[in-house]
């Protein structure tokens, strides 16, 4: 990916780690690209006064919060907990960021991990249309048995037919634990949060 130098985010933002909140800094001058009508030192002034010591993030359509940040005269928009991730960090995440408790804006640097696309999968919760309540848990019509499931590293494990849902999601998080995959107690399909 072409991510900005962690350096120049240090000169962006200021990060608590207690909210997960960025908030801008004031910003140097050789941040802000000089106009025809404008030298650099009046834009910067003139940014800071506006924004500088505000949040630095809004929301985005999928509850995600992201930041516009200027660079090299070029306005791009970036994850907030990408930014927050690299600043804690000092390097760029190598994979997608999970939020362990599944709260899209809680950008606190302990709800959030760098993870492979298939690790943050497995940190959701059931879909909307699941009738069982459980993650890879659902109802076979012809059988009038709960089936349970889990797919790890695009292979279908089949893990049987079941009386109960429960049983069944019981099945699937034993086999979780078995193979090490972490889904945060907080998801809706854990046995300690059904």
């Amino acid at each position: 990916m072409n991510e900005l130098p962690v350096q120049y985010l240090r000169e962006c933002f200021d990060y608590d780690p207690n909210t997960g909140q960025l908030m801008w800094r004031i910003r140097p001058e050789y941040h802000f690209k000089r106009t025809k009508s404008r030298s650099s030192v009046h834009l910067a002034a003139n940014w800071n006064s506006r924004f500088a010591g505000r949040v630095a993030s809004s929301p985005q359509r999928k509850g995600y919060l992201a930041v516009k940040i200027t660079h090299l005269g070029i306005c791009r928009t970036f994850l907030a907990h990408r930014v927050v991730y690299a600043l804690h960090y000092g390097h760029w995440p190598d994979g997608v960021i999970d939020h362990k408790n599944g709260d899209k804006s809680d950008n606190r640097i302990e709800n959030l991990r760098d993870a492979s696309v298939q690790e943050n999968n497995y940190n959701q919760g059931p879909r909307k249309d699941n009738s069982s309540g459980f993650v890879g848990v659902g109802f076979c019509n012809l059988t009038g048995k709960w089936t349970s499931r889990l797919k790890v590293n695009g292979k279908n494990h089949w893990l049987g037919r079941f009386d109960t849902s429960e049983q069944a999601n019981l099945a699937r998080l034993a086999e979780e634990n078995r193979l090490g995959i972490y889904r945060h107690p907080l998801h809706k399909g854990r046995a300690d949060a059904a």
